[in-house]
């Protein structure tokens, strides 16, 4: 049986002209009340998901971050998992890990990803996840056993 949560409400911010712009959107999602502020992860102009969400953890002190959501088609997994856990570590637990594997084929830009069906990338993607739950498990320890043996220096 799952555990019950309060509703929450969210934004999606797609990027800013500066580093003071992205700030004040940030601030101001946090100061109307919203719980959950997002960054999609499309190739188009738009900031790159898990640095703005850094950036938003450092401007912000109640928000939960998340990626709406990142394409497991564009990423190695082991080094997304390092990247996420590095930053749920440093937002203290704020960051909410949202994967996918595409669905628009004009946004394979190239063709050197080819555009599988829903159902067939979607089959992988399940392995793929339980991949990146161990790697995510293993980096998130790496990182705290680097962070005891850095304090001990």
């Amino acid at each position: 049986m799952s555990t019950p949560h309060p509703f929450r409400f969210g934004v999606t911010l797609f990027g800013a002209a500066s580093r003071n712009e992205w700030i004040a959107k940030v601030h101001k999602v946090e100061d109307l009340g919203y719980a959950v502020l997002q960054v999609p992860d499309h190739l188009g102009n738009q900031f790159s998901p898990t640095l703005a969400l850094m950036a938003a953890a450092e401007a912000s002190r109640t928000l939960r971050l998340g990626t709406l959501v990142l394409d497991i088609n564009y990423r190695n997994l082991a080094l997304l998992a390092k990247e996420v856990a590095t930053l749920d570590l440093l937002s203290e637990g704020r960051f909410e890990l949202g994967l996918g594997a595409g669905w628009i084929e004009r946004r394979v830009p190239d063709g050197r990803h080819s555009f599988r069906s829903r159902k067939s990338t979607c089959g992988q993607a399940g392995g793929s996840r339980s991949s990146a739950q161990r790697s995510l498990r293993r980096w998130a320890d790496d990182l705290c056993w680097s962070l005891l043996f850095a304090e001990r220096i």
